[in-house]
């Protein structure tokens, strides 16, 4: 019978102290870095902040709400639309007669970021409508639409428009 070569038996790797010592940190230090990486792209990417000076805006946010009250309260109703021309807004009376010499101008940009924002100002093509040009990508856009009447009485509308 053929002598058969037996394999050296492996030895046990022994779990020492200075080997739970290396692993323990190892995780301790992989963890560290996997949270510095969460931290520096928690800070880059987004300030916190959606507005400048958003303490300030704050103090007078009363204000705006009586403003919205006003503006309910006179019936105004708009419509804010993207055609082929550009941004149109018609403001009209409860009883359906346009509201004539507003004097408007419109923020429009991407939700979630401000930077695509243009400001607009609208002209008034015929009583109640008003329309400002602009080329628009494709896509989700946000539109605030400010202004006043001849008497000073505030106007404000928002949209939410798909291109």
């Amino acid at each position: 019978m053929p002598a058969v070569a037996l394999a050296p038996a492996r030895r046990s790797a022994k779990l020492t102290g200075r080997k739970v010592l290396l692993i323990a940190l190892g995780a301790f230090a992989l963890v560290l870095v996997a949270n510095g990486a969460f931290v520096w792209f928690a800070l880059s990417g987004f300030s916190g902040l959606s507005r400048e000076d958003a303490y300030r805006e704050g103090l007078h946010y009363n204000d705006e709400l009586a403003a919205a009250a006003a503006q309910k309260a006179r019936g105004w109703s708009s419509s804010v639309t993207l055609d082929k021309t550009g941004l149109a807004v018609e403001v009209s009376l409860p009883d359906g007669r346009p509201v004539a010499g507003l004097l408007l101008k419109a923020v429009i940009g991407r939700p979630a970021t401000d930077a695509f924002d243009q400001t607009l100002e609208l002209l008034e093509l015929r009583p109640g409508r008003y329309l400002a040009p602009v080329v628009l990508a494709p896509g989700n856009w946000s539109v605030v639409v400010t202004g006043e009447d001849a008497a000073g009485e505030p106007y404000r509308a928002e949209a939410r428009l798909w291109r």
